[in-house]
């Protein structure tokens, strides 16, 4: 008799559908249900559904199927990606995206520029002006309202060696992080620093009254990315020049030659203010975006 009673109370309990912390106490489900129940708060991972009694299927992810679905002779592990997913995720496309519009606008500007050298004809001579009107930072362009060379000008390059080295520290500091922190931060850096390092240079110009300078390149952004990155991991290894050292090393001397070249010491051409700009611009997200945990990953 009370087996009965306590059978018919465990039903009535069932059908009332407690809440899951209550069916876990009362014995109405096992342990596993209350993992669900302690994932932290801050994270932006969706939370379970809980199934209650009655349910008529639980649906089960791709992965978790049985050993009679899968192999029945022993613990089934599912397929792992191909290699084809595994390259093209969407850090390696944003980057490589990035990487690939700076080869390209690069090509065109060469190509411009032989078409001046060989044809001298005014729509060559047009074109090499509409590349410099657009894709050059300067002050002149600037004060006539093109804002927008802060950002474009990071597309376009001197030289193949100032392309490769550029584009090398962006594939390489770039996944790093988009693949830690997502695309959107990652974007957000990269042009930030961008951004930030032509303000530094901007200044720079205006208090040296060189009204005639111009840069271009992407050093800036590359800089504040590795500038994060060496924030983030202090000690793990890079190759500058081929020479391998932690992190941390390699970015005090690189903010100690730009130092240097800003009192006119070594490598007066470099836009030694913009790759400043660009690291303290770096360093600022992670201690506010990352160190403080303000920015999650989507």
């Amino acid at each position: 008799m009370s087996f009965l009673r306590q059978t018919s109370r465990l039903n009535f309990l069932r059908a009332s559908h407690p809440p899951p912390i209550a069916r876990y106490r009362l014995k109405l489900v096992k342990s596993p249900a209350l993992q669900h129940l302690r994932r932290p708060f801050n994270t932006s991972i969706p939370r379970h559904r809980y199934f209650q009694p009655g349910d008529r299927e639980v649906p089960r992810r791709k992965d978790q199927r049985t050993h009679q679905e899968g192999d029945e002779g022993g613990d089934w592990k599912p397929e792992p990606p191909s290699k084809f997913k595994q390259f093209f995720n969407t850090p390696n496309i944003i980057v490589g995206g990035l990487v690939g519009a700076c080869i390209g606008v690069y090509g065109y500007a060469a190509l411009a520029s032989s078409a001046v050298r060989t044809q001298a004809s005014s729509e060559a001579t047009a074109r090499m002006q509409w590349l410099h009107d657009h894709f050059v930072h300067s002050l002149k362009n600037m004060k006539e309202g093109r804002y927008y060379t802060l950002v474009t000008s990071a597309f376009m390059h001197q030289s193949v060696i100032h392309l490769t080295m550029n584009m090398i520290g962006l594939w390489g500091f770039g996944r790093f992080f988009a693949s830690g922190f997502g695309t959107p931060a990652f974007l957000v850096l990269y042009f930030g620093s961008v951004v930030a390092g032509g303000l530094a240079q901007n200044y720079v110009w205006e208090e040296r009254g060189e009204w005639n300078a111009g840069g271009l390149g992407a050093s800036g952004g590359v800089l504040g990315v590795f500038a994060a990155t060496a924030c983030i991991v202090p000690r793990g290894q890079m190759g500058l020049l081929f020479i391998p050292m932690p992190m941390w090393l390699g970015a005090a001397l690189m903010a100690g030659l730009s130092v240097g070249g800003l009192q006119g010491r070594w490598l007066p051409t470099l836009g030694h203010a913009d790759h400043l700009g660009g690291m303290a611009f770096g360093a600022l997200w992670w201690l506010v975006a990352l160190r403080r945990g303000r920015y999650y990953r989507r």
